[in-house]
């Protein structure tokens, strides 16, 4: 029922005249109260602050009809509590506060309302206990780049095994499909899966396997999930006219397979759409405008593409594949995103910048040269890398603001 927000302060007596003119903007003269070595001053009805030489606690209500009296104790028991009860007492925290970023953030999962805890755990081993579960992330700005790194972690046995065990289910990609993805592809996704594993440990949580139960009369979920057995990877190309109706994603999908259960699941669900077979395992149906193209090759990639020419060249790869270029460094790790955003900027048709925000949008877009996302086990990592590569990437964007506010 409350937020605080804890700073530190260097100067008290400047500290206090902040609050004074903080008070006095709000039309309220509020004195300063002193209890020990506690300092305290009602900011308005929801909000107060307490302070000492050193810090100073912003405590905000956010129930409307909390009383000042509760608020000011809770604030002063805040500023006096010992270690023992304090974050500190948390060795995973102990050790996220020693990073020198310029912003940390650290979460309690327990602090997400109940309702949506509940609706992740539905999908989630029994044994893996949301609330249990705690996250970092960590910011710095660089020259030319900004790094985010979050992770997460648990002090409970149970959920760290449970984790463990579920980020198993994910290996090291192979980047085998990355010689069939174009270089100048606008976003690349890819992820390497033991579909067998996936569903072994989705089946532990009992909820789950009641769904997947009722669901798999219809459908047999455990072939189709099981038969995935190696790398997926997904990459949106640009965007293709497709005539009177307008311009549709042109996108390729590649996934390593043990079977055939996810063709002939596609083959058996898309026959009301119409579907040509173009030869053994190849097949078309044309939606909206747009070819599409799906089917196997050597009986273990699957495969759906808006663009023939590149699965014609499955598996041994295209001229000027993604694999040939630096951003395929970050695609070794178990899972991994690129987003070229310059590409995009430089494609994207120019009548679909006619919207009143695309000027704004397109120079917020410029300020990026691409992003990638990797993850190693429970360590995620970005890297936002900006045009201008020789300032601050946090200068370079309050200079781009202050150009857009003045």
């Amino acid at each position: 029922n409350e937020i605080g927000l804890l700073l530190k302060i260097d100067d008290q007596q400047k500290f206090e005249t902040f609050l004074s003119i903080l008070s006095s903007e709000k039309g309220k003269d509020t004195a300063i109260k002193r209890e020990n070595d506690i300092f305290s001053s009602e900011i308005n009805a929801n909000t107060i602050c307490t302070f000492d030489d050193n810090k100073a606690l912003f405590l905000f209500a956010l129930q409307y009809n909390t009383e000042i009296a509760k608020l000011q104790k809770d604030a002063t028991t805040l500023m006096n509590q010992n270690k023992e009860k304090s974050l500190l007492s948390n060795n995973g925290f102990t050790k996220f506060s020693q990073s020198n970023k310029d912003v940390n953030i650290w979460m309690s999962m327990a602090a997400i309302p109940s309702t949506t805890l509940k609706l992740y755990s539905t999908f989630l081993p029994t044994d893996l206990k949301i609330s249990s579960i705690y996250s970092t992330t960590h910011i710095d700005f660089q020259r030319g780049k900004i790094i985010i790194e979050s992770g997460s972690y648990s002090d409970d046995t149970k959920t760290k095994k449970a984790l463990e065990n579920l980020i198993s289910v994910v290996g090291k990609t192979s980047n085998s499909f990355l010689k069939q993805i174009p270089e100048n592809s606008w976003l690349v996704w890819s992820v390497n899966l033991n579909g067998e594993k996936l569903y072994n440990t989705l089946m532990e949580n009992p909820m789950f396997a009641t769904e997947i139960g009722q669901a798999s009369k219809e459908i047999n979920l455990q072939q189709l999930i099981s038969s995935i057995d190696g790398d997926l990877t997904m990459g949106l190309i640009d965007i293709i006219s497709s005539g009177s109706y307008g311009y549709s994603p042109n996108l390729v999908f590649f996934a390593k397979v043990k079977d055939d259960s996810i063709l002939n699941f596609l083959k058996d669900n898309l026959q009301l759409v119409g579907i040509t077979t173009l030869s053994e395992n190849q097949y078309l149906i044309s939606w909206s405008g747009t070819n599409i193209y799906f089917g196997m090759k050597d009986n273990k990639y699957l495969y759906v593409s808006t663009d023939k020419s590149i699965i014609d060249n499955l598996p041994n790869g295209i001229e000027s594949p993604l694999s040939k270029t630096s951003f395929a460094e970050i695609f070794k790790s178990g899972g991994a995103m690129l987003i070229n955003t310059q590409q995009i900027l430089q494609n994207l048709p120019e009548e679909l910048w006619k919207s009143s925000d695309a000027t704004t949008y397109k120079q917020l877009l410029a300020l990026f040269s691409s992003i990638e996302m990797y993850s190693e086990g429970q360590t995620n990592k970005t890297i936002i890398n900006m045009t201008n590569q020789s300032e601050n990437a946090l200068s370079t964007i309050i200079n781009s603001l202050d150009k857009e506010l003045k």
